[in-house]
């Protein structure tokens, strides 16, 4: 299937990230830098939901299979594992999956499930 269309990635992209957000502010964790709606984010920032929602979708990945491309994309573009820092490329969650704790993998899981939830109604809706 074709998960090319723009308002398709775009509905995934933003209703995954900001499923995601609400977890990570449920779970009050202020290490986390997730504050920012879907509608607030940075061209770059929204840009890396959308190909990374692209390849969620395109490839069917599990949860750790997206967060390993993820933190593999990253790691080429000269990141490194630290605490979050744009300036400085700095991310804590470059880790594999296997080491990431219960509530990361939580978040990883929910921003899938939305995605490709959101996904299959849309391409359902189309079909009929």
């Amino acid at each position: 299937m074709n998960f090319r269309n723009k308002a398709l990635i775009n509905a995934a992209a933003g209703a995954a990230h900001n499923a995601a957000r609400h977890l990570a502010l449920a779970q009050a964790r202020p290490e986390d830098d997730i504050t920012s709606a879907w509608i607030n984010l940075g061209n770059s920032q929204r840009e890396a939901c959308i190909n990374g929602t692209i390849t969620l979708l395109e490839k069917n990945h599990t949860p750790e299979q997206s967060h390993d491309s993820w933190a593999q994309h990253l790691l080429a573009a000269g990141w490194r594992v630290g605490p979050k820092n744009v300036q400085e490329r700095t991310h804590p969650g470059l880790v594999p999956y296997a080491e990431l704790d219960f509530q990361l993998k939580a978040r990883n899981e929910v921003y899938c499930g939305v995605a490709k939830l959101i996904a299959a109604n849309w391409l359902s809706v189309d079909q009929s």
